[in-house]
């Protein structure tokens, strides 16, 4: 008989009885009475409406094949729980507590009990009294197993005094399922001594409580209200396991909150979580169903042991869900079936190094291991047998022929085993004909008039083919990169980068550097960010130094996650001899910390105060990486922040902007940030010293969040705290950049500036060579402005060109000499473009540094000529050819050439000038002179030596400035001196007696109109 005449039958035969086929309501009573005596005999807890949808869940049931017994009357009512509960269907509403917040009160409400079983009242009804209860510990309390998870009431007489200690007492009834009656009850008096009472009966309670008896029925006022079920969870149940049969009987929802906050423990008291999995877990296959899509209820090897209880749906879903990845030494083992290790292999669940591949045969006999290097080996496993290590030839190589992505191994192991004669060329050619048409190749395959260009990304390394010879090729050449450029996203390449940092392994030994180095920096932020819990519980960054040989290292990703420091790396590459080698928790380095505020700022992350003060407390933390850190002009700080770091005198200060008196300092002896009492003044004295952050470039991209900040305030709207609504994570949208008629090539040609331009980083200098790039008009822009402002008249911008976001600065140097800054948005990076080089800069505001460091600003030398020559105009010859001569170095005393400048200028000066190389000479020189200061102060000139000094001083040059000296005549008597150019001599009259000395005082009214000669003089030369 087909299904639908079946159908139609039961139909007719049911016709008269109703569809629903529900119990009569004569039967549902019967039932209803017989269930509610057992429950009351047995001292079971369950409401009417609870059993009603147990009754009406079995009358589902009952007709499945695998229920044998269809008369309810026949089940006791643990076995109907049971049969209900194993699936969903049965679950009722649990009725609420009704209980009133005041459970009595008398007429004139002198005498007063308060329901106590919620927190809330207790602190309000009880507020201002001694008890734990009232006073934040009442969870303490309430959910303790020792004391039975008691009721709490807090009753009071007003009839008595405040000062009676019985005037207000706090009582507990304990759980009568646990308790006896004698132990039931216990009450703490106002006074809270001696603490709590010794369990009682409720006799004994009024007893010491006599006034309770003035509440009628008050044994019936005082009754035990249990936990519900959502307290039994999260409070009785996280805490302590109970037995797989009280387990049993929970519904349905109960049980799979029961696993949710046991996972990962032991989930009975009276079982082992093995013999769960094998005894009783068959039987609940909808239980079954949620702990394979819910993972971590059980652990991994548990699961894998008992695959068998669960279907082969289920069996998918628990591996899929697993955590943790299967070890590689499991593959040899007899614990997991081999039908287990295939989907281990198939669903890619084993714990594999960057060298390690692993398939399943293409007839399913086999799982095939490779393991990848200078030396290939292969392993092959079975049901029956293993063999770790199989020889390769003609006759084995069907083993990896079977692999289905044979692009995924590197190009150069490939062309390795065609030239050891262990697979075909046919296969080679056919594998790099297949890469050809498919967009989603490891491999990229590029026909050229040269040859073949191949690029791999399983090593990021480059080949080129051509008259059947196979030649690896830089990766960072012309030809690669115009084949790498032309991809879309570069996704396959991107994400094999990433995935060589998922672990702490070293990189493997055929993956190139250089290939590496540029993936990597042409990822964006927002990808090289990864979760991965071999790491650490927050997500961390792959960043890369901006060094020759750059460092490669794993940060984390949030700077004010708690319990890490942002400043020590997971794990750095490069810093040991070979640069594959990985090294774990290494403390930052000042390039490191570089790179990875750039990183911050590229994902528009930065320190608020807590989080900057927490970091920079990590145990063991040096204290010349924090000072490096504070002083690091790139530091990411909230606009919030209300502390602000600031270098004074060698000092580091976070100062407090709203309370100076609360800010803080590095202290330099124990590298503690200990507190600094600053008054206003010096706090407005210190911010003001450090220039104000340079404004955003004219033109550059503007975040979402701030535009809608900006918007906002023109509509004179409130600014929403926080981050704006639905804009924090979104994705910019590109932007048309506006286009002229400008070879930015060709403006680097003209100046002589093109070699130092080719040596920006490929991806920047990529993104300014353009042929239609924008010339700005100089008047008028703000990074022309600033700029001019920076070079104080040493230089001034010549031309200004855009490319999109980004801009170009042509400067002239006041000595001819030519050079660009640039700008580089988003990102807003800097560099400076001299000669055949390029340097980086953390912001334009430290171009006038860069160009004294090397020498290219006009200095001490120049103003000399300059002074000199408006004293000495017939001189102009001379002075052009001593300053056109390269070879002269300039001379001058190291205090005289630092006089204008503080403490804080010159240590200003040696950080500045340590970015930079060349340097070494005149870091050395001004800290001889801070060493000079140094012992100057210690030494301190008096007074009198001060005269001394300045009477010595005018001495020699008053003897500078006297005439050729006479010869000795008598007095009065005339005397003869040669005229300046002839022989012929004049007579000078002496003036005053010469053998009177002038009188003290005579001389210093001497000394006083010269100095006033000399200042006037000194002033109009100003």
């Amino acid at each position: 008989m087909r299904p639908i005449d079946k159908f139609i039958l039961h139909i007719v035969h049911n016709w008269k009885n109703g569809l629903n086929e529900a119990y009569a309501p004569s039967v549902m009573t019967k039932l209803m009475d017989k269930f509610k005596e057992e429950a009351d005999d047995l001292n079971i807890e369950i409401n009417d409406e609870q059993l009603k949808k147990y009754i009406e869940r079995f009358d589902v049931l009952k007709n499945s094949p695998k229920i044998p017994e269809k008369d309810l009357f026949k089940y006791s009512l643990s076995q109907l729980i049971r049969l209900v509960t194993s699936s969903k269907g049965a679950e009722a509403p649990e009725s609420a507590d009704i209980t009133p917040d005041v459970v009595y009160h008398n007429d004139d409400d002198t005498i007063i009990v308060y329901n106590g079983s919620k927190e809330d009242n207790c602190v309000n009804y009880g507020r201002g009294e001694r008890w734990c209860i009232t006073r934040g510990s009442y969870g303490n309390y309430r959910y303790s197993e020792d004391r039975s998870y008691p009721t709490f009431y807090l009753a009071q007489n007003n009839n008595l005094s405040s000062d009676d200690p019985l005037s207000f007492v706090a009582i507990q009834v304990r759980d009568p399922k646990t308790t006896s009656e004698n132990q039931r009850y216990v009450y703490t008096n106002r006074q809270n001594s001696p603490h709590e009472s010794q369990p009682m009966s409720f006799t004994q309670l009024e007893r010491e409580v006599p006034w309770l008896r003035e509440i009628p029925n008050v044994q019936q006022v005082l009754k035990y209200i249990p936990l519900n079920t959502g307290e039994k969870v999260t409070q009785q149940y996280k805490n302590k396991p109970i037995g797989v049969r009280e387990w049993i009987k929970l519904p349905f929802e109960v049980k799979q909150q029961y696993l949710v906050v046991r996972k990962g423990r032991k989930l009975f008291d009276d079982i082992s979580n093995d013999e769960f999995l094998s005894k009783y877990l068959p039987k609940l296959p909808q239980l079954a169903e949620f702990i394979s899509i819910t993972p971590g209820i059980l652990e991994t090897e548990e699961l894998l042991k008992h695959l068998e209880s669960f279907s082969n749906s289920d069996r998918r879903s628990i591996i899929a869900n697993m955590r943790d990845k299967i070890e590689v030494s499991e593959l040899k083992s007899d614990k997991l079936p081999f039908d287990v290790k295939k989907l281990l292999t198939t669903l890619d669940k084993w714990n594999l190094t960057n060298n390690e591949r692993m398939y399943v045969t293409k007839d399913g006999n086999a799982i095939v291991k490779l393991d990848l290097g200078d030396n290939i080996t292969v392993g092959v496993y079975t049901a029956e047998d293993d063999y770790p290590s199989i020889k390769l030839n003609k006759r084995t190589s069907k083993y990896l022929t079977d692999y289905p992505e044979l692009d995924k191994i590197p190009f150069r192991d490939l062309a390795k085993l065609v030239s050891d004669e262990v697979i075909d060329q046919t296969l080679l050619d056919q594998t790099l004909e297949t890469a050809k048409n498919d967009p989603d190749s490891a491999i990229v395959v590029k026909d050229t008039d040269n040859g073949q260009i191949i690029v791999d990304s399983n090593s990021f390394a480059s080949y080129k083919i051509e008259d059947g010879k196979i030649n690896q090729i830089p990766f960072d050449s012309e030809e690669v990169q115009a084949i790498f450029d032309e991809q879309d996203d570069n996704k396959a390449f991107q994400e094999n980068v990433i995935n060589l940092f998922t672990s702490r392994e070293n990189i493997p030994s055929q993956i190139d550097r250089v290939g590496l180095t540029s993936i990597l920096k042409s990822t964006s932020n927002e990808k090289r960010t990864i979760n991965n819990t071999d790491y650490s519980n927050s997500p961390v960054g792959i960043v890369t130094t901006d060094e020759e040989n750059p460092l490669i290292f794993t940060a984390i990703a949030l700077p004010n996650f708690r319990g890490e420091s942002p400043f020590y790396a997971k794990t750095v590459y490069g810093k040991r001899s070979n640069w594959r080698d990985a090294s774990t928790n290494e403390r930052f380095t000042p390039a490191m910390v570089d790179a990875y505020f750039t990183y911050l700022r590229g994902l528009n992350l930065s320190f608020t105060d807590e989080g900057l003060t927490n970091a920079l407390s990590s145990y063991g933390m040096p204290t010349d990486l924090k000072r490096s850190i504070l002083t690091n002009p790139n530091l990411p700080l909230q606009d919030t922040n209300i502390y602000r770091p600031v270098e004074y005198n060698g000092t580091v200060y976070l100062v407090n902007t709203q309370n100076p008196a609360n800010s803080k300092k590095l202290s330099d002896t124990s590298g503690k940030l200990i507190k600094a009492n600053i008054n206003a003044t010096a706090a407005r004295r210190l911010l003001g010293a450090q220039q104000a952050e340079p404004a955003a470039e004219p033109g550059a991209e503007v975040e979402p969040a701030v535009a809608q900040l900006q918007a906002l305030a023109a509509q004179g709207g409130e600014r929403r705290r926080g981050r704006p609504a639905g804009v924090g994570n979104t994705p910019r949208e590109a932007q048309p950049r506006q286009r002229g008629n400008v070879n930015t090539a060709d403006a680097f040609i003209e100046r002589g500036l093109f070699d130092g331009f080719q040596t920006l980083p490929r991806n920047d200098r990529r993104k300014l060579d353009v042929t239609d790039a924008v010339a700005l008009n100089r008047i008028g822009d703000r990074g022309a402005s600033a700029r001019d402002n920076l070079l104080t008249g040493q230089g001034r911008v010549t031309n200004v060109i855009s490319v999109g976001p980004s801009k170009i600065y042509f400067i002239r140097l006041n000595n001819d000499t030519q050079i660009a800054s640039i700008n580089i948005q988003p990102g807003n990076r800097n560099y400076v473009v001299v000669g055949n080089r390029s340097y980086s800069l953390n912001s334009p505001r430290e171009l006038m540094t860069f160009l004294q460091n090397r020498n290219l600003a006009e200095g001490l030398r120049t103003s000399m000529f300059k002074l000199h020559l408006q004293e000495n105009p017939h001189m102009i010859d001379e002075i052009k050819q001593l300053k056109n001569n390269s070879t002269m170095q300039e001379e001058y005393s190291t205090e005289e050439s630092f006089k204008d400048y503080s403490n804080d200028a010159l240590t200003d000066m040696i950080i500045n000038s340590s970015r930079f190389e060349g340097n070494e000479e005149g870091i050395a020189r001004i800290k001889a002179e801070l060493e000079r200061r140094k012992q100057a102060k210690s030494n301190p000139m008096t007074k009198e030596d001060l005269k001394n000094y300045i009477r010595e001083a005018l001495k020699k040059r008053l003897a500078e400035n006297q005439p050729a000296p006479s010869r000795e005549t008598p007095g009065r008597e005339t005397e003869t001196i040669p005229d300046r150019g002839t022989e012929e001599e004049k007579k000078r009259r002496r003036i005053g007696n010469p053998n009177v000395e002038p009188k003290p005082k005579a001389m210093n009214e001497n000394e006083q109109e010269i100095i006033k000669q000399i200042v006037a003089r000194f002033k109009s030369k100003k």
